[in-house]
């Protein structure tokens, strides 16, 4: 039952998720997901604002992703979360594409006014501190490792394709191809605690 809860809840932020992608034992703070792809309407929300305003996120697809959570020690002991293989597909648009850019802009703009509107509510936050914020405690703590990220980044604007020599031009294309590939492997981040 808890399992069909959980992927219910992360189905916002995963295409698809079913039961069988799952893996939990929530009161032993593990939870493991499976095959999944990431919803990009809700990435590109969150990432509004941190991502250059050209660049679209159009697929990311995860082959594992394993969190474990100390529960009962939350403050002294790190959430700890192990990331497999990261396919991303990013789309640049050009500069002088206004529509892309006037997306942006609100998304940027509807980010910054819900983070206003959650700081004038919870005020200094400490004394308001709920379950539902127990995020700030998770990620003060968060250590992320990621064996290996591939992120293709796509564009049908002429400016973006290589050039084959001098004077060459491109026409506009009707798809997004493929312009640039970056791989990373074997990425791991950790807060800096103090000495």
């Amino acid at each position: 039952m808890h399992k069909r809860k959980l992927a219910q809840y992360l189905g916002k932020y995963v295409k698809g998720l079913s039961a069988d992608n799952v893996t939990s034992r929530l009161l032993d703070g593990e939870l493991e997901l499976r095959d999944v792809e990431l919803e990009v309407g809700p990435l590109n929300d969150l990432l509004a604002g941190v991502l250059p305003y050209t660049l679209e996120v159009v697929g990311v697809s995860v082959d594992v992703v394993r969190v474990q959570a100390p529960w009962r020690s939350l403050r002294s002991r790190p959430v700890r979360a192990r990331v497999g293989h990261v396919v991303a597909r990013l789309r640049v648009h050009a500069q002088g594409d206004a529509e892309w850019a006037a997306e942006a802009a609100e998304r940027a703009r509807t980010n910054l006014a819900e983070l206003a509107a959650k700081a004038l509510r919870e005020g200094d936050g400490i004394a308001n501190l709920r379950l539902g914020d127990m995020k700030v405690v998770i990620t003060d703590g968060l250590e992320v490792t990621l064996d290996r990220l591939d992120i293709e980044i796509l564009s049908s604007s002429p400016e973006h394709q290589p050039a084959l020599g001098p004077g060459s031009q491109f026409p506009s294309l009707p798809e997004p191809v493929p312009v640039w590939r970056i791989s990373i492997s074997d990425v791991s981040l950790a807060p800096v605690l103090p000495a």
